[in-house]
Order: C-alpha cells, then structure tokens, then sequence
C-alpha cells in the first residue's frame, strides 16, 4: 500500500512532466524517420483499402484533398469532364 501511495503522490507531482516529455519524445521520433518509412506506410495503407467508404477516408486524411464536389448542380457530361481533367492533371503531376 506504501508504494501505491508513492506512485500515486509522484504521480500527482510529476505526471505532466512525464506525459509532456513522452509527447516530445514522440513528435521527435516522427520527425526525425526516414522518408522512406512514410511511403511505405502510406502505400501499404493504400494498398490494403478496397472499399469506398475506407478510400474516402484514407483520401480525407490527405492535406488539402477533398470529395466536395466544387458545384453540385453540374451536369453528367460536365461531371465527366471534370474528372477527365482531374485525373490528366494527377497523372501528368505524379
């Protein structure tokens, strides 16, 4: 019971330190990873998504992508160009 105690008063005491310190030590680690661990994350997460609802939100996460389309009243053949010329500029950018 006399140790619970000590834990619980260092706890009380120290317990912002230590979660301060392990966020650090973390945004630190997240920083300092080799690029290439990010793309196999992301391509291994890519790769194993195979329903819409999982890519919506995989593409979500990406900064800047977005599934609002820019005006809800376009036509069929204007919807349809649309992503003709979205996709020709993905391809030619990747």
């Amino acid at each position: 019971m006399l140790h619970y105690c000590r834990i619980s008063i260092f706890e009380e005491k120290h317990g912002d330190l230590l979660v301060h310190g392990m966020s650090k030590t973390a945004e630190f680690t997240a920083r300092h990873t080799p690029p290439e661990i990010d793309t196999r994350a992301f391509l291994w997460t890519f790769d194993i998504l195979d329903e819409d609802h999982e890519l919506e939100r995989f593409f979500a996460g990406v900064p800047g992508f977005t599934f609002e389309i820019p005006l809800p009243t376009l036509t069929y053949a204007q919807r349809c160009k649309f992503i003709q010329t979205m996709l020709g500029l993905l391809l030619r950018t990747f």
